[in-house]
């Protein structure tokens, strides 16, 4: 998120700045993760409910007025019941169909660049 050494960072022709970025579905974050998010204007949307879940993903969209969207999955955001293959599987996740309406949501709203 733009953090790293000024060598690295002056190579870079753009730094994606903490308040770019929306946090969906966490709800394990360990004490320095959080501190992050609270420091740093991070946009946390919680995995529930998870029926408003994607229309939540699309109003954060358009408040930051993002011209694209990259999205990153990271599967331990998916309940174990769903998808229990993790290295670090926490109950309360999201079921897939969520995960897939909320990427899809995320397309309906502009261009994105799938990263899974």
């Amino acid at each position: 998120l733009g953090d790293g050494p000024p060598e690295l960072l002056q190579l870079l022709p753009s730094r994606l700045e903490p308040s770019q970025l929306i946090y969906v579905g966490a709800r394990s974050l360990d004490p320095p993760e959080q501190d992050y998010v609270d420091s740093h204007a991070v946009t946390l949307l919680s995995a529930e409910p998870a029926s408003s879940l994607p229309d939540r993903l699309s109003a954060a969209l358009r408040k930051g007025r993002f011209g694209a969207a990259y999205v990153h999955v990271d599967l331990d955001v998916l309940d174990p019941s769903s998808f229990p293959h993790v290295c670090c599987p926490a109950e309360g996740g999201l079921a897939t169909s969520t995960l897939v309406a909320a990427v899809a949501a995320v397309g309906a709203d502009g261009a994105a660049g799938p990263d899974c």
